[in-house]
């Protein structure tokens, strides 16, 4: 066998390898979406907004661990009102006004963009400081979202002070913020209104914030129930109450 014969063997097992590895991690890495989403789709039982919302949201993991802790609340039938917390995305809120237009939804955010100090060390024991900056939706997208569902309401707030305005009881709960004191004490707050079967989310659970994880094992060491993580993009976790 001569060089270029042995040359062009290797050069198409190399190409078949390449191939090969292609399909293979497009199927070993496709994101198969939940029966129930495909399910009701497929009935034209979801709104036309929601599944357009699904295709342009680039976290999908957690646009369906919202929808479908929602669709619980309703299977269960868990009393109570939607509750978001700390508002980065307006998606979510989105989603549960045309899913429930029958229960109270309710968001408590300040609404102002807003820059965090961080401290973080490395590996090698490197500590250096980071500015963070945290974007929050366009103020005409709020009142569109609140003309479009009477039952939405607008808690323009600090998280501190807008847990004051907590409805006396919840179905389900979405919790997005990194400030350590306002997270346990929003957990505190929504657990105590939390109907049993009811759901709290955390988001940036398994992400790079520390007070995060710190606020939620504090927490949970003084309930009976645990958190789950969830494989979302900054890995949010889930607590069901009992």
């Amino acid at each position: 066998m001569s060089f270029i014969q042995i040359a062009n063997l290797i050069l198409v097992n190399i190409i078949i390898w390449l191939i090969f590895n292609y399909f293979w991690s497009n199927w070993s890495f496709k994101l198969f979406k939940p029966y129930r989403w495909l399910d009701t789709t497929k009935s034209k039982s979801v709104h036309k907004d929601i599944i357009s919302a699904e295709r342009h949201c680039k976290d999908k993991n957690r646009f369906y661990e919202h929808w479908l802790l929602i669709e619980q609340a309703d299977d269960n039938m868990v009393d109570g009102a939607l509750v978001f917390i700390g508002v980065e995305d307006i998606t979510y809120p989105q989603i549960a006004s045309l899913a429930r237009n029958e229960r109270e939804i309710v968001l408590i955010d300040n609404f102002e963009n807003e820059k965090i100090e961080v401290v973080k060390e490395n590996c090698q024991g490197e500590v250096s400081r980071q500015t963070i900056d945290i974007k929050k939706p366009d103020s005409a997208d709020i009142e569109r979202l609140a003309k479009s569902n009477k039952q939405v309401r607008i808690v323009k707030a600090g998280i501190g002070e807008g847990l004051a305005d907590l409805p006396p009881k919840i179905a389900f709960a979405a919790i997005d913020t990194v400030r350590f004191d306002d997270l346990l004490a929003a957990l505190k707050q929504v657990y105590s209104r939390l109907e049993s079967g009811g759901a709290i989310i955390v988001h940036d659970f398994n992400h790079d914030w520390d007070d995060v994880r710190r606020a939620v094992r504090q927490f949970e060491a003084s309930v009976s129930e645990a958190f789950i993580p969830i494989p979302d993009m900054f890995g949010s976790c889930v607590m069901v109450k009992n």
